[in-house]
């Protein structure tokens, strides 16, 4: 009898470990899909970290920049600068004129959606025309002086010449334009209507 009952019970209940097996091999494989979970998960956290750290970057740097460019930059200061980069240089300016843009210095803010943004929105240029004549040396010793300026200025659309025909003569000209750069009157509203 104790036969049957142990026959009975080895086909009935008895269990060699093969449910236990079979639930250790369906736990092993979700802990490796949760270990692939978590590498991802940790991949893209140093992704994210990483592009914090680019956005604090850029935006120091804009602040840099922001810092370079005034919020107001009269045609009087942009004159002054270039007059005191061409003394201290030991050029001669035979020309200096304004060119502006015909806005209107005292006009209100434009009104800009946030959507419609564009760099070019965001600067405004102080551009005069000037003429110089002086040595080479000293032209780069200006050049030198209007970089050495916090504010940002840039040179563009220029010639250089030799001053004259006379093969003794050393000077040479410059014309172009030097640009100074301000924050643009502007006031960003939200896009949402």
């Amino acid at each position: 009898m104790a036969i049957f009952v142990a026959a009975g019970y080895y086909f009935a209940y008895f269990d060699p470990g093969t449910s236990i097996e079979e639930a250790t091999a369906v736990v092993q494989s979700n802990i490796q899909v949760e270990e692939a979970k978590k590498s991802e998960i940790n991949k893209t956290m140093k992704k994210e970290e990483e592009m914090r750290g680019n956005v604090l970057q850029l935006k120091r740097n804009l602040e840099v920049i922001k810092s370079k460019i005034p919020v107001d930059l009269k045609d009087s200061q942009m004159q002054s600068i270039i007059n005191s980069a061409a003394s201290a240089a030991g050029v001669k300016i035979t020309g200096l004129t304004v060119q502006t843009d015909g806005r209107d210095p005292n006009a209100p803010p434009v009104k800009i959606s946030i959507n419609d943004v564009k760099p070019e929105n965001l600067i405004e240029e102080v551009k005069f025309k000037v003429s110089i004549i002086g040595s080479f040396d000293d032209f780069l010793s200006f050049v030198e002086n209007l970089g050495k300026e916090d504010n940002v200025i840039k040179i563009r659309n220029f010639d250089i010449h030799k001053n004259s025909d006379d093969v003794d003569d050393d000077k040479i000209a410059f014309n172009g334009d030097i640009i100074g750069f301000k924050q643009a009157k502007i006031e960003i509203i939200s896009g949402v209507k």
